[in-house]
């Protein structure tokens, strides 16, 4: 079966952070990790991938409010410490 959800009226926030990570992490892995951090992320993708780093296209986005700066940095937060801890991946500098 087939679940309408409606558009949201509100904006979303887009992000895209690069990663250093290992050649044996899958990318859909990745993918699927930062997903699960939050609800608020309602779309990930992969922007590109050159050596080593991986730079992911991230959207966050509420139904219900229009997202600040200070509710997304915790979900960025968690989502880092998941990835360094998990996968072994961390932010490019």
């Amino acid at each position: 079966n087939k679940v309408y959800t409606p558009l949201s009226k509100f904006p979303a926030m887009v992000e895209d952070i690069a990663l250093i990570v290992p050649s044996d992490v899958l990318t859909g892995d990745i993918i699927e990790l930062i997903r699960k951090q939050d609800n608020l992320i309602t779309e990930v993708s992969l922007l590109d991938k050159y050596q080593d780093t991986r730079t992911f296209h991230i959207v966050y986005q509420s139904s219900v409010k229009n997202l600040t700066s200070e509710e997304v940095t915790p979900i960025r937060e968690k989502l880092l410490k998941a990835l360094k801890e998990k996968v072994g991946a961390r932010i490019k500098e």
